[in-house]
């Protein structure tokens, strides 16, 4: 009876490891690696409040439409992007440019606003646009191919605006801005 109790406890005890390692490995799916590249958010201070970055603002156009935009040109404001924002008005987004095209993957890591990112090539035309889910880090936002430019604003706003695949983005002068409502 003795070495009946210590085997049905061994054995508990071996599929209880069988099970930790099964489950733990699962939870682990991401390597090493890429947890280093997850980027943390960006705090200040003890209390958990957003670092002050300042964004540089511009205005594009899509087409006819003009956007108010914030730049994300540094992989500072890259990282940061529109994380701890509550709302973003309708004619806004932010456009993130990088010194070459490349795929880009975006993921929702405290940004509380449903988004709709469209990837822009070498000539600012776009090919392709993808909605995000708040809070969403896995799985990421990935573009089909290299992209030198993405452009985040409220999700369904390409919809909208009757923004397709093709349209070309702009940078506007002041001029222009001034003379379009």
């Amino acid at each position: 009876m003795e070495r009946r109790l210590l085997g049905g406890i061994g054995r508990g005890l071996f599929l209880f490891l069988v099970i930790s390692l099964v489950f733990g490995s699962c939870s682990r799916s991401m390597s090493e690696d890429q947890k280093r590249k997850i980027p943390s958010p960006i705090l200040g201070g003890g209390n958990n409040t957003p670092t002050s970055l300042v964004f540089r603002t511009d205005y594009v156009f899509l087409g006819s439409h003009k956007l108010k935009v914030e730049i994300a040109d540094e992989p500072a404001l890259q990282q940061h992007g529109l994380m701890f924002r509550k709302k973003l008005e309708e004619e806004q987004g932010m456009l993130f440019v990088y010194d070459k095209a490349q795929i880009l993957k975006f993921w929702m890591l405290n940004t509380a606003v449903p988004l709709s990112v469209g990837f822009f090539d070498d000539k600012g035309t776009l090919f392709e646009i993808r909605d995000m889910r708040p809070f969403s880090i896995y799985p990421q936002t990935e573009s089909s191919k290299p992209a030198r430019y993405a452009l985040e604003v409220n999700e369904g706003w390409f919809e909208r605006h009757a923004v397709t695949a093709g349209c070309q983005l702009t940078f506007a002068s002041e001029k222009e801005v001034k003379n379009v409502p």
